[in-house]
């Protein structure tokens, strides 16, 4: 299980990274495995900061065409949590008075972002994260996701990190067990992944907290310089 020892040096705050829309919202898949139990233990963290104080949910779809794809999982578990919950297509990175953002990276047509990440956004979204925002990337397999332009944005955010394609086998579905104990993994016991994409990161301090049965790395925590 590759798993990092190393701690980051200064101030860092985390984000994460996941790997397709069935798993993080869909029944279909995330209700048949403990999916939606590592959405909630990452959304319920007392991490202090501005936005940690709300309950707002925000699916942010402003650089895709996601829309018409069902969120029904990931609403339940919101609900359960007495969170709201809005799905918003701004143009723009916009926190509003969200705890908690899903950035939603791909597309279904394979077209870039549109329009393109700015560098002033990538402040915003780094000043989110830095001021108790808990901030996931979704990424999708290969024919659905474009990554041009992702590179540019995780440079402006100082991070080592790449989209890898589609894990293995990429339209199939999966289920895991290689998760890795942690206090966010807390009663998950299998993960359930479908046309998933892969995230591939050269930074020693990344945790991977979900990887399949192949060592593909699935759900990744990554530290996020704030220096």
């Amino acid at each position: 299980m590759p798993v990092t020892n190393l701690t980051p040096e200064g101030d860092y705050a985390y984000c994460y990274f996941i790997p397709d829309w069935c798993a993080t919202m869909r029944w279909q898949c995330a209700g048949d495995a403990d999916n939606q139990t590592l959405m909630a233990n990452i959304m319920t963290q007392n991490i202090g900061g501005y936005y940690n104080d709300f309950t707002h949910v925000q699916v942010w779809e402003g650089k895709t065409n996601t829309s018409g794809q069902n969120t029904d999982a990931l609403q339940a578990t919101c609900n359960n949590l007495g969170y709201s919950f809005e799905r918003t297509n701004n143009d723009y990175f916009d926190p509003m008075d969200s705890r908690v953002i899903i950035a939603v990276l791909f597309s279904m047509s394979d077209e870039p972002p549109n329009p393109p990440f700015t560098e002033d956004e990538a402040n915003q979204i780094k000043s989110y994260i830095e001021n108790g925002g808990i901030l996931f990337f979704m990424c999708e397999a290969t024919s659905l996701f474009n990554d041009e332009g992702l590179e540019e944005l995780f440079g402006w955010l100082g991070m080592l990190m790449q989209y890898g394609g589609g894990a293995t086998p990429e339209w199939s579905d999966g289920y895991t067990s290689n998760i890795t104990w942690h206090t966010l993994t807390e009663n998950v016991e299998t993960y359930h992944y479908f046309t998933c994409g892969e995230w591939i990161t050269q930074d020693p301090h990344v945790l991977t907290l979900i990887a399949t049965e192949f060592d593909e790395k699935v759900v990744l925590m990554y530290p996020l310089s704030l220096e």
